[in-house]
């Protein structure tokens, strides 16, 4: 079972997505937000705990943050979904992860999408990284990747970035389930253990091994009449 902390100022649909279809497994959602917003509706289905630290100061939220989750027994790993930096206060006590839409190095910050849409790149994607001080720099675990179509809009585009970065969630998790992660000092960088027996494709790279996962993934996928396989 893994304790997972959430960090958010935003709606939560991945972290409810992911939660619906991990539950079974035992997972926990740890929630913690800055300000009002949507996953806060989400919290008595999805959520063991929920904190608002709405502290304008980013080293005092992260220390914040960092003792709400010492406070109720710890969490494995955080995943942000957050419009503003963590420092080490936090890093340096949990892993922290961020999944961000685009191709990393490509289009760090924000607006990453707009901006391959404006540019017309040839492919656009979500990156799971090691949340680190700098923006968007960590070591990177996951990719996945789409074509950027000649008729796509921009709202096909987030569409399609939203379940890549749901996919990434669940890859998360599953690297974390089976022990294969490794982090240097002070949760400095993050390497993937034995890289070569894991799967990949085309699209995503690493890919989920449990079929029941993938199945579930590619129903939601159908479901919001979105066209992206893994």
């Amino acid at each position: 079972m893994n304790r997972i902390g959430i960090i958010a100022s935003s709606g939560g649909s991945v972290a409810r997505f992911a939660h619906e279809m991990l539950r079974n497994d035992g997972v926990e959602l740890h929630i913690v937000t800055d300000r009002p917003c949507g996953i806060e509706e989400l919290r008595d289905k999805t959520a063991s705990s929920h904190r608002r630290i709405e502290i304008p100061d980013n080293r005092q939220f992260s220390i914040a943050a960092r003792e709400h989750f010492q406070s109720i027994g710890g969490v494995d790993f955080v995943v942000l979904f957050f419009l503003r930096l963590v420092t080490s206060d936090l890093l340096t006590s949990v892993p922290c992860f961020n999944i961000h839409p685009s191709l990393l190095p490509a289009y760090k910050g924000f607006y990453a999408l707009q901006r391959a849409y404006s540019d017309r790149a040839k492919f656009f994607g979500a990156t799971l990284h090691l949340a680190t001080e700098r923006m968007d720099s960590g070591s990177i675990v996951a990719q996945a990747i789409a074509t950027l179509d000649a008729n796509m809009s921009l709202q096909q585009m987030e569409r399609v970035s939203f379940v890549q970065k749901l996919y990434l969630f669940l890859i998360l998790n599953e690297l974390w389930t089976n022990r294969i992660l490794t982090f240097g000092p002070c949760n400095s960088s993050c390497e993937i253990l034995s890289p070569t027996k894991l799967t990949s494709t085309s699209r995503a790279n690493p890919s989920l091994d449990n079929l029941l996962l993938r199945e579930q993934f590619q129903t939601a996928v159908a479901a919001q009449g979105i066209q992206w396989r893994p």
